[in-house]
């Protein structure tokens, strides 16, 4: 595990500790949350797009609706980008 140092003005410093209790019992428990939280909308803005551009790829010929193709597209995005 790596060690990071951060310093925060003293404002966002009050506000954090004024909202991590009692769901989190130390800075680092609540910063490294607000990380992965953070990680985790990156991860879903990249895949929009991608997911985006799937929809109405579906043709008559084929029997397929777009919502299938929707659902299928979005559980290979989430799988790809581990969001499942």
């Amino acid at each position: 595990m790596q060690s990071i140092t951060i310093k925060l003005n003293d404002d966002l410093a009050q506000e954090m500790n004024s909202v991590m209790f009692p769901e989190y019992s130390t800075k680092t428990e609540f910063i490294r949350e607000a990380i992965r939280e953070h990680l985790r909308k990156v991860k879903i803005k990249k895949i929009h797009p991608e997911l985006l551009a799937q929809f109405g790829k579906a043709s008559s010929k084929n029997r397929i609706s777009d919502r299938q193709i929707r659902n299928i597209v979005s559980k290979q995005l989430l799988k790809e980008y581990d969001l499942e």
